[in-house]
């Protein structure tokens, strides 16, 4: 019988992820998480999945910045691999030094691995693997980060690895995106990492259905003393103002938070100014995503007001939130001051030409935005485009600017930018470019 593998799956900062193994089986079978061993006692990390009674080969993870993927073989039918998986699956139990096993990557054995990601995303595990793996999390000290992104998980499975983080201190991302979980899951979560865990440090509950309930819970966790969590994503649960208005006063307090992404939450005006109010305090937020919510003009400019002098905010995104001239002329004065905004995300709002304007005479001063989205706001209004261009005359700072029709002469400044960045000019470029009609 043959089983085949999934590829490993790359992730940012030069970390990765495993990927579960997957076998044939019939459509009615459903995947059992096994060798759960390997996660409770374990110092590597050895994983494999069971469909239909068909084994499939580990994967093994190696060197601290960088994560092996182990095929001894991709027909695991033969009885020497069978020998050599079930070998590999002993000395893991027993806690064996897996560094002297067989397998190798172009002949160099393993190495000590202390980061270490597994990624088991649309396997279908349901609260039945998620229950397994919090059991074998309550023990292990080497898993760092576990994915477990559209799992069919529900409140069951959220209960028990809530109750598996009580114990477990070392995993720092636990991401849990596309899943259903409600406000039962998400408060014995939030309710876990404030007052039994502080090594969690990223949440990831994106497309779940914890509501405001759910929110309030997180804002309480927030509000704890010694609270360690510092990005928390929320996207599509609507949460509402009610949940929003909770999470802005636990910003009030908290020193950790420095990422909270609330994109379509059925956010308006109100849970806006609740959150402005927050940013006038707070000092330690850095990223704040309000993408397709609805907070109109009056939460844009009291968002703007709120962000002039803030000291550490760096991304603000409110694409597709029914923003007009008023708000983006907040957002322009705001421009010509702010020393932190590396990215303002605008896209897809009914900006005017006045505002637009307004927009490129603030890049003329600003000397930290180095992202601006105007994709879907301006059309291909030659008087914003003529403004825009203008600005980048002078702008060195500017190295993405998305807009729905992309100019040749704007992409030479971008790219003047980018390369002025990158120090590839021992002084100042000339700020401007000769273009292919005489215009500068």
């Amino acid at each position: 019988m043959r089983a085949k593998l999934s590829p490993l799956l790359s992730l940012p900062l030069t970390l990765s992820a495993v990927s579960m193994a997957r076998g044939r089986s019939s459509p009615s079978s459903r995947p059992l998480v096994t060798s759960i061993f390997a996660l409770r006692q374990s110092s590597r990390l050895l994983f494999s999945s069971i469909r239909g009674g068909i084994e499939c080969a580990p994967f093994l993870c190696f060197n601290k910045r960088l994560i092996l993927f182990i095929q001894p073989s991709s027909k695991i039918h033969t009885s020497q691999s069978k020998k050599m998986w079930r070998e590999s699956v002993d000395r893991i139990r027993f806690n064996q030094n897996i560094t002297e096993l067989e397998y190798a990557h172009k002949n160099q054995a393993p190495r000590r691995c202390t980061h270490i990601h597994l990624s088991l995303g649309s396997q279908g595990i349901g609260d039945e693997g998620a229950t397994e793996l919090a059991a074998a999390l309550e023990a292990n000290t080497y898993l760092t980060a576990l994915y477990l992104r559209q799992n069919n998980i529900d409140d069951d499975g959220a209960l028990a690895l809530a109750d598996a983080l009580q114990k477990n201190k070392t995993l720092t991302i636990l991401g849990l995106p596309r899943n259903r979980i409600k406000a039962r899951g998400a408060t014995a979560l939030a309710e876990t990492i404030g007052r039994h865990n502080r090594s969690l440090v990223t949440l990831n509950l994106t497309s779940n259905a914890i509501g405001e309930v759910g929110a309030h819970a997180f804002a309480r966790t927030l509000e704890t003393k010694g609270c360690a969590l510092r990005a928390l994503y929320l996207t599509q649960n609507a949460v509402g103002d009610g949940g929003v208005e909770a999470l802005a006063r636990a910003l009030l307090t908290n020193k950790s938070l420095t990422e909270l992404n609330l994109y379509q939450n059925n956010i308006t005006a109100a849970g806006a100014l609740a959150l402005a109010r927050a940013l006038r305090t707070n000092s330690t937020l850095a990223e704040l995503n309000l993408d397709m919510n609805k907070i109109g003009d009056e939460g844009a400019v009291a968002i703007a007001q709120s962000i002039d002098r803030h000291p550490s905010l760096r991304e603000l995104c409110v694409y597709k939130n029914e923003i007009g001239q008023s708000g983006e002329l907040a957002f322009a004065a705001v421009l010509q001051t702010n020393t932190t905004l590396t990215r303002l995300e605008l896209g897809r709002n009914p900006l005017s030409v006045t505002g637009g304007v307004a927009l490129a005479a603030a890049l003329t001063t600003n000397t930290t935005l180095k992202h601006l989205g105007l994709r879907g706001c301006i059309e291909h209004n030659e008087d914003v485009m003529d403004a825009l261009s203008k600005a980048l005359l002078t702008n060195l700072t500017i190295v993405r600017l998305e807009l729905d029709l992309q100019r040749s002469h704007l992409n030479d400044y971008l790219e003047r930018n980018r390369e002025y960045e990158q120090g590839l000019f021992d002084t100042k470029p000339a700020r401007e470019i000769p273009l292919a009609d005489g215009r500068a």
